[in-house]
């Protein structure tokens, strides 16, 4: 699984074109560099050589990639699976951006993802009497909700461990000294943000470690006012909201209301739950297997996602999400800031991961909101045909 559309743009923060593909010192610049057109080429490149070399299959294996998961999947990926699932009928589904290395304490970890938050997204409405903006007012909606925003800044939700967490924390133990397995078991038995963040644990880990072991609730768009000099009567501000497997998001909704208090109103603009897969899966040992190839003694352990991926439509017993886009330790995949930058910032990516050095067309992702190719298992396992045909 995959997708083609990227996120938007602001051009004046880059130094070269976002949209060019352009290949620069070993490197291709793009948006989407990273997130994640170099992985929907290597997938593509998979599936053909699997093809031109008649490799054996005792199974279908699937290509889907969707053009609309930066803006919610709605109509690629979820309209797929409510109204042509039998095209994505499998039983394992392999999507982007779960597999990484991190060093900790001088030791190569790798992380597998079995999992992701739920987008459970909020609104907070402020609402206030009216007037004209020459007369002051001492209580005003704009005031509630700079109250209610200072209030949710200063908020520090549960700390909640799932079992991924816990055996990631566990595997990491022993990269924190003599005394990391009893402080790690200690955090454990009675878990709090402020034990965690002291871990011995770069900058960048520690926020993941956070996001990964929080619901968690930031504001990103504030609607209010229609000219200057009037004071509105009603301002709002929209949460992105994402929620750990298991937590309810009404409960959600809940503890936001509590968090902000009663002079602003806190609504759901969706309910998505968090999903989960077995992290013994099969599907997992391929990867930890040229993981140890590639790096020998590295450990590999699974964790959530904290943000959102197509892989949410796949919830049914049967099909198992996951996600395995590692590249090679050793190799320059990525420069050493990228992982912050597949969605804000300038993107590129070094042109020996797989398959990234392909050039795209910016406009490819309008053309339409998903593809298909499959190539079908026949006779004795065998792939047949001349080529995968889209459906």
């Amino acid at each position: 699984m995959g997708h083609t559309d990227v996120v938007g743009v602001e051009r004046d923060a880059w130094n070269r074109d976002p949209f060019g593909g352009d290949l620069i010192d070993g490197y291709v610049w793009g948006r989407g560099a990273l997130d994640m057109k170099s992985q929907v080429a290597a997938e593509l490149t998979a599936l053909l050589l699997l093809k031109r070399r008649g490799v054996a299959l005792d199974r279908d294996v699937i290509l889907a990639a969707f053009a609309d998961e930066e803006s919610g999947g709605n109509y690629g990926a979820g309209w797929m699976w409510d109204h042509r699932r039998d095209l994505l009928d499998a039983e394992y589904a392999i999507n982007e951006g779960g597999g990484w290395p991190a060093d900790i304490a001088g030791r190569r970890f790798y992380v597998c993802q079995t999992g992701e938050k739920g987008a459970s997204r909020l609104r907070i409405t402020a609402r206030g009497p009216a007037g004209h903006a020459s007369v002051p007012l001492d209580d005003t909606a704009m005031k509630r909700l700079g109250a209610a925003l200072v209030a949710l800044h200063a908020w520090q939700p549960p700390t909640i461990i799932t079992p991924p967490v816990r055996q990631l924390l566990e595997t990491v133990a022993s990269a924190l000294g003599p005394d990391g397995p009893a402080q790690v078991q200690a955090l454990l038995a009675n878990p709090r943000w402020d034990d965690l963040a002291r871990l011995p644990l770069d900058d960048e880990i520690r926020l993941v470690l956070r996001a990964t072991t929080h619901n968690t609730a930031v504001p990103t768009i504030v609607r209010g006012g229609h000219v200057i000099n009037v004071i509105p009567s009603d301002v709002s501000v929209d949460i992105d909201g994402r929620i750990l497997p298991g937590q309810d998001p009404e409960d959600w909704r809940r503890q936001v209301q509590e968090a902000v208090g009663p002079d602003v109103e806190v609504t759901l603009l969706s309910r998505e739950l968090g999903i989960s897969a077995d992290p013994a899966s099969p599907s997992s040992m391929p990867s930890r297997r040229r993981w140890q190839k590639w790096h020998p003694g590295a450990s590999s352990r699974p964790t959530w996602c904290r943000a959102g991926r197509t892989r949410r439509v796949c919830r049914r017993p049967r099909s198992t999400a996951s996600s395995r886009s590692s590249r090679r330790s050793g190799r320059r995949s990525t420069p050493p800031s990228s992982t912050a930058t597949t969605s804000g910032s300038p993107s590129r990516i070094w042109s020996s991961a797989p398959a990234s050095s392909t050039r795209w067309s910016p406009a490819s992702a309008a053309h339409d909101r998903w593809r298909v190719w499959r190539i079908r298992t026949v006779g004795e396992g065998r792939g047949c045909g001349s080529r995968p045909t889209p459906l």
